[in-house]
């Protein structure tokens, strides 16, 4: 219940009058979400990877006790490339939010000004 109620603070934000505190209240709240996004992509990351790693360990493991050679470095080859993929995509997909997080402060600035 105090997840529900602390979630209703947070849409039910007091908008001052002043819209340059107006985008400073959108640019804090924007890098709130622009961290939260962040974690939650490095924690995917990180839990593909472990997945990677746990399966060649699997693979290292059963070759070990059978006769039959299982190409291992192809698939620790295709884990690092898919693991370098996800991070660079990672890194790409935030940087593109944060831009355009950045302008919304200037658009709400923008169109809160009364027109001269």
């Amino acid at each position: 219940m105090k997840e529900e109620d602390a979630d209703m603070d947070m849409m039910n934000i007091d908008w001052p009058a002043d819209s340059v505190e107006k985008a400073k209240i959108i640019r804090t709240k924007a890098q709130t979400i622009t961290s939260y996004v962040e974690a939650v992509s490095s924690s995917f990351i990180t839990g593909i990877s472990d997945v990677a790693e746990a399966y060649l360990a699997a693979i290292k493991a059963a070759s070990a006790d059978s006769q039959e050679v299982i190409p291992q470095k192809s698939f620790q080859e295709k884990a690092n490339v898919y693991s370098e993929n996800l991070r660079a995509d990672q890194n790409t997909a935030v940087a593109k939010m944060q831009d355009g997080l950045q302008y919304l402060s200037y658009v709400v600035l923008s169109t809160s000004m009364p027109v001269g």
